[in-house]
Formats: C-alpha cells, structure tokens, sequence
C-alpha cells in the first residue's frame, strides 16, 4: 500500500509537475515570483522522494532481515527485546536509526 502511495507521488510530481513547471517558466505573462515558487516546491518534490525512496530501501531491508531470521512482525503485540536484539538493523553503533 505504501509503495503505491510513493510510486504516484513520484509519477505525479515528476511526469505531470515538471512539464508544468516548465511552462510556466516559458510563459511571459506569469510574475517571477509564481516561477520561482514553482521551482520551489519541484525541489521540494525531489527532496521528498529522496526521503521516501530511503524509507522504502530500510523497511525492504528491515523486512528481509525480518524474514531470513524467522522473526513475525504482529499487529497489536510489539516485537520482545530477544527479537529486536536479533535484528541488526535496530542495533547499529554510532548511526541514526533509518528503520521508521
């Protein structure tokens, strides 16, 4: 469900916002305020889907490591601290925590 949230966020900030985005940078009568807003939140865009696609890259990795170690993730009951030490991706020294 998540990735498709994030596969059309892309697809709609990249394949419809950036030929937006360019014409109004190629029409004449649009203030250069509105043209640069634009450019704006295009770089916010990317920004974003740079977050995401990291997200998604450590909850794949997460979820793998999960999975190799026979580990099942339940609904309503938190994983015990036996299974979390287990999991190499929650017990990493000296580097911030990428598994949200």
């Amino acid at each position: 469900m998540i990735l498709r949230i994030v596969v059309l966020y892309i697809f709609g900030r990249t394949c419809l916002g950036l030929p937006v985005l360019y014409r109004t940078w190629m029409c004449e009568s649009n203030h250069i305020v509105v043209k640069l807003m634009g450019t704006g939140l295009i770089m916010q865009s990317i920004y974003f889907m740079r977050q995401m696609i990291s997200i998604l890259k450590s909850r794949a990795n997460e979820h793998g490591e999960r999975k190799s170690k026979n580990i099942k993730m339940k609904w309503f009951t938190p994983l015990t601290n036996e299974e979390i030490s287990k999991i190499d991706a929650y017990n990493k020294k000296g580097t911030k925590r990428h598994v949200p």
